[in-house]
């Protein structure tokens, strides 16, 4: 397949390309900073487009039969943002302008906190109070933009992403999120997703993944 992986140069997007190309999968790695990446290989391309600029993005997407988004910032967390809402937005118009109809995306655990019974105190209690607010607000509006596109969607909710080696061993349930769900390692979770492309059992859901 066909598959664009967008934020390709973050932790969790790389992983996701190199998952992707182990699978078969001829891969977009569509990035801000194309330079950013180093990997090489037969079923690699790599296209600069920003989530922000409409434009870019059709253009990087042209070809494309899926899309697993990975978007993401670090900073400026401390304040209100749009980042996630309105560059899926964008994400779903540029995927619409080139006929495609498969996506994933990214979200994170405890987005419905109201509905989601087995959080953790620390991601509940701690780190969306007091550093994660203004992003999960914006991710709520990110699952709704996702669920209202009509494409074939699913978002994925991982518990707290570490960089540690795969274990194969992951589990994934519709939501609400599992019990003990503490972590998940990037490579598990980039696992989970390349294997979901065509794969029809997690389609108009959300997915909650941990180990």
């Amino acid at each position: 397949m066909k598959v664009a992986v967008i934020g390709a140069n973050g932790r969790t997007g790389y992983q996701t390309v190199l998952k992707a190309l182990d699978l078969g999968h001829n891969v977009t790695a569509v990035m801000r900073n194309p330079e950013g990446i180093e990997l090489r290989h037969h079923g690699l391309r790599i296209r600069q487009a920003d989530v922000t600029d409409i434009g870019s993005l059709k253009k990087a997407l042209l070809g494309q039969e899926a899309v697993i988004s990975a978007i993401g910032i670090s900073t400026g967390l401390n304040k209100p943002i749009t980042f996630y809402s309105e560059g899926t937005k964008n994400i779903i118009e540029a995927m619409k302008e080139n006929k495609i109809r498969r996506l994933i995306c990214i979200s994170s655990i405890g987005i419905d906190k109201e509905r989601d019974p087995h959080v953790p105190f620390i991601f509940q209690g701690v780190v969306f109070p007091i550093v994660f607010t203004h992003a999960a607000a914006d991710m709520r509006l990110m699952e709704e933009a996702v669920q209202e596109s009509k494409l074939d969607w699913t978002i994925v909710r991982p518990a707290g992403l570490t960089n540690r080696p795969p274990s194969w061993k992951y589990r994934a349930v519709k939501a609400p999120s599992l019990e003990k769900c503490y972590q998940i390692s990037r490579a598990d979770l980039a696992d989970f997703m390349v294997k979901q492309l065509d794969n029809e059992q997690f389609f108009y859901t959300v997915a909650s993944i941990a180990h």
